[in-house]
């Protein structure tokens, strides 16, 4: 199995100004290739897309071949040209005899993929001077020159027992400070950070005030709140990280990153238990009951009187008496007479 990417892990590729991109182009010209072996043919994209881009994108590829592939017509290979008759050096023999034949190609890939890994002057003078004439050369002198004009301290995260000793002899008084490079996407790049690294960079950024969402993209409003802390604290103002800066940040940042997600647990938690709080039941309301429709049917064939206006009793200013003589009436003031008479 192979698998080849335009670019390597954490970084991005380039659409370029023509019709196909960068590396697109560079694969159409080198994939079928004849007499070149796959991986040989993937080593030259490399080389080609990284110099086109000035380190920018590196083409990449895993591979667990078996044999050699060759998707382009196989030819047979040139004569090894003659050599002179003086002795050739230790460091050039390697390089000169692996040119010779059909590995030449992944001996120059290994030894670049290791010296671009490192990203040291050591490693990038140690592939020179095997392959002076290789498909690296121009981008490992162009590495080598910005290396030295950053300060004598090695950029990869680890690093060699011969690059550790280099360092150590020059003296720390006249190296200046790391954190105060000018940060490029080659140097956070260098980082490595992924998904998760991201987020919990622009979450560091939040933490500290600056307004940006912590998406894992490092887009328009995280380079811009990069660029802010870097004013603030007295470095060049890129918006691209170093791994120093990178690592000053986060010490900076670890206590405010702390109370953050202390804060956004809290708010989850309360969110949680609002959408969980019980609701106050309502009063059922009464169910009114339609009328039998025979009942309608016997009310409208015969409907009931209409009741009766009740009579208001009248006080009257007189009352009746009833004697032998018969009824009459006298002042309701006055009493009846007593003998024979009833009165109402």
């Amino acid at each position: 199995m192979l698998i080849a990417f335009a670019t390597d892990p954490g970084a991005v590729s380039y659409d370029g100004g023509g019709a196909n991109s960068p590396y697109t182009t560079s694969l159409a010209r080198h994939i079928a290739e004849p007499g070149v072996e796959l991986q040989s043919a993937l080593t030259r994209v490399r080389g080609e897309v990284t110099a086109e881009t000035n380190g920018k994108q590196r083409p990449w590829h895993n591979a667990s071949l078996g044999r050699e592939v060759f998707i382009g017509p196989q030819t047979a290979q040139p004569p090894a040209p003659v050599q002179p008759a003086a002795q050739p050096s230790a460091t050039a023999a390697p390089a000169e005899s692996a040119s010779t034949d059909g590995r030449g190609w992944e001996i120059e890939q290994r030894v670049w993929d290791e010296a671009s890994k490192r990203n040291t002057l050591a490693h990038y003078e140690a592939y020179l001077q095997q392959f002076p004439n290789g498909a690296f050369a121009d981008l490992a002198r162009l590495n080598i020159d910005q290396l030295k004009k950053q300060p004598a301290t090695v950029v990869a995260n680890v690093q060699s027992e011969t690059s550790r000793s280099a360092t150590a002899v020059q003296p720390p008084a006249a190296a200046p400070k790391p954190e105060t490079d000018a940060g490029t996407e080659l140097t956070e790049s260098a980082i490595g950070l992924d998904h998760q690294g991201k987020v919990d960079l622009q979450e560091r950024l939040l933490a500290i005030g600056y307004d940006l969402d912590a998406d894992g993209d490092l887009g328009l409003k995280t380079r811009r709140a990069i660029g802010q802390w870097q004013e603030a604290n007295g470095l060049p103002t890129t918006t691209f990280l170093t791994p120093k800066q990178y690592a000053r940040l986060k010490l900076d940042t670890d206590d405010a990153l702390t109370t953050y997600h202390a804060k956004q647990a809290s708010e989850a938690q309360a969110t949680r238990q609002e959408s969980v709080a019980p609701q106050r039941p309502q009063k059922p309301q009464p169910v009114v009951r339609a009328r039998p429709r025979r009942q309608d049917q016997r009310e409208a064939a015969n409907p009931r009187p209409a009741p009766k206006p009740k009579a208001t009793a009248r006080k009257s200013g007189f009352k009746y008496c009833t004697g032998i003589d018969g009824t009459f009436q006298i002042p309701a003031s006055q009493r009846c007479p007593l003998s024979g008479y009833a009165h109402y």
